[in-house]
Formats: structure tokens, sequence, C-alpha cells
């Protein structure tokens, strides 16, 4: 079964004094006309950084991801959420609480993101590992000024 279409969008300020916070706003769209429990696994809907889900360069240099790697077995159910159809969900983690964004230069954030099981219509969830459907989405980059 091919999943439903998922649209992905990423959003950061354009320009961040050193110091301040640094949002990272990620948006699912559900462009298909069918519900869907999406994992929330390796994603900011976690609304933590447990595994990397971006990386990240300045002025072409990549920087090391300073959270947390989480080992996981199978999913229960508060781990996934809906996506009704047409629906739009965001969710926002603060990069600089992974990244060190000390230094003025120019960011680009990089998305890697995957959503681990796409559970499209009336499918039983929460299902083990070995039955997920995962689903890579093609975010653009982002670009950051820091000064």
């Amino acid at each position: 079964m091919v999943p439903p279409s998922i649209a992905c969008t990423m959003h950061a300020p354009a320009t961040v004094k050193v110091g301040q916070p640094v949002p990272l706003t990620v948006a699912l769209h559900n462009r298909s006309a069918t519900n869907m429990a999406v994992l929330n696994w390796g994603t900011p809907f976690e609304e933590a950084w447990l595994q990397p889900f971006v990386s990240v360069t300045r002025d072409g240099k990549a920087l090391q991801y300073g959270g947390a790697l989480v080992k996981r077995g199978d999913p229960e159910l508060d781990e996934y959420f809906g996506l009704a159809p047409g629906e739009r969900r965001e969710a926002a983690l603060d990069l600089g609480e992974v990244f060190s964004l000390t230094e003025p230069g120019r960011y680009t954030v990089m998305p890697h993101i995957v959503l681990h099981d796409v559970a499209p219509g009336s499918t039983k969830v929460p299902r083990a590992r070995a039955t997920h459907a995962p689903v890579t989405l093609a975010c653009k980059p982002v670009t950051i000024t820091i000064r």
C-alpha cells in the first residue's frame, strides 16, 4: 500500500543575534483524502530532541549534534498523532539546544526527516516495528544568519 501524501516545510528566522534561541519549525500537511496516524519518533512532534532529524553547517563546516540518541522498542499508542485530510500541523524546537550556534556566521539547516511509521485510514496502531511503513520527507533546507 502506498502511504498518503505528506508535505513537509521547515522554517527558522532569517537572522538571529548570538545567544538568542533559534526556533526551528517543521510543518506537516496531509495532502490526501485519507486520515493518517503518524509515529512521532525522531521528529519535533516528540517535543524534544531524541535523535537528529537535521544536520547543520556553519559557513560550510559541519556542526556536531549534541542531543540525545534514544534506542526504542515497539511504540505506544500515545506516540502517534493524527493528521486529518487537509490538516496541517506544526511543531518547533530550539536548534541551539543541540547544536553550537555561538559564533556569528551563515548556518544551513538540512532536514533528514523520516516518519518511522505512517498508518493510513483505519489501520490499527500502535504497530510492531517489523510492520512499520516509513516515509522519508522532502523538506527544503533553511539558512540562518547569526550575528
